[in-house]
């Protein structure tokens, strides 16, 4: 769409060419996508020209196609959500004010119920959090994390557990919060207090923006582990850790549960909490701020 040499950081630029291509972008989608999908996920850089500048009128044509197929009715029946990969700060002003206008933008449209879900990654925080990683593997790391944890959750969904079942209503909640977050880690202290802290530590460790989890009222905690762990495990220490959630949250929660057995070994807890809050100062933290993790 917009040529080999993008928008040179330009939002208005792209802005213009997306929507003089917008019945092009609908008939490629038109073509990608088929009949047979039930949510669209539109990623976009939110520093640069391109993304920054095209996302608002791609998810616009992915409402129209969800409703030419039935999928939707309304743009609030949001089967339309977001994913934004924020900047890091050495990128420069121009490239942080893109990602404030862009993350605004989808921010209200969250709020109004026509983004859903909205993911916000942290490019700084993965920096931060793996500082030897190479260029291939930064990049690799940043997307394989959160691809991952949304297939898994996506997968997860569909299949019967012998011990508790995670199911696709269950799944389409969290989906349909508005701003959600992913965790993953491995459990290695199975009592009680060390599965509840590492669901605590999992949620702090994840690479998306810091957006703070106590405001969210949705959650799932799946856990998977091969059977013998599972079968010497009392179910108490695993009702701690999912009890873990909501106490982060506070009144008025609800924690969807799944426990699965694998035959890998070990025991690995996946969370995700939707129906958070951004703050008021969100843009104070990620530009004004050295966004400090540890």
């Amino acid at each position: 769409l917009i040529g080999n040499s993008g928008a040179g950081k330009n939002t208005e630029v792209a802005e213009e060419v997306f929507k003089v291509k917008y019945e092009d972008i609908l008939d490629f989608l038109k073509r990608i996508f088929g009949t047979k999908y039930e949510r669209v996920l539109v990623c976009a850089g939110a520093g640069g020209g391109t993304g920054a500048g095209g996302i608002a009128t791609v998810l616009e044509v992915c409402h129209d196609l969800n409703q030419s197929l039935g999928i939707e009715v309304k743009d609030t029946d949001a089967k339309v959500g977001g994913i934004l990969a924020l900047p890091t700060r050495g990128e420069g002003i121009r490239v942080q004010n893109n990602a404030k206008k862009t993350v605004s933008k989808l921010v209200g449209l969250s709020q109004a119920g026509v983004v859903s879900p909205l993911i916000i990654l942290d490019n700084e925080k993965i920096k931060q959090l793996y500082p030897k990683l190479s260029v291939n593997q930064f990049w690799g790391t940043a997307n394989n994390s959160i691809c991952s944890l949304f297939h898994l959750f996506n997968t997860i969904c569909e299949k019967q557990s012998a011990y508790t079942t995670f199911d696709k209503a269950d799944l389409e909640t969290i989906f349909a919060s508005g701003i959600i977050t992913f965790g993953a880690t491995p459990i290695k202290d199975t009592t009680a207090t060390g599965i509840s802290y590492a669901i605590r530590d999992n949620l702090r460790k994840n690479i998306l923006a810091g957006v703070d989890v106590s405001t969210g009222n949705i959650a799932a905690c799946v856990i998977i582990g091969d059977k013998e762990s599972l079968d010497n495990i009392p179910q108490d220490n695993l009702e701690h850790g999912f009890e873990q959630l909501s106490r982060i949250m506070g009144k008025s929660s609800t924690v969807h549960r799944g426990i699965y057995s694998h035959k890998k070994p070990g025991l690995v807890a996946y969370t995700s909490i939707g129906g958070l809050t951004a703050p008021d100062n969100l843009f104070d933290y990620f530009f004004k701020v050295d966004r400090v993790y540890k």
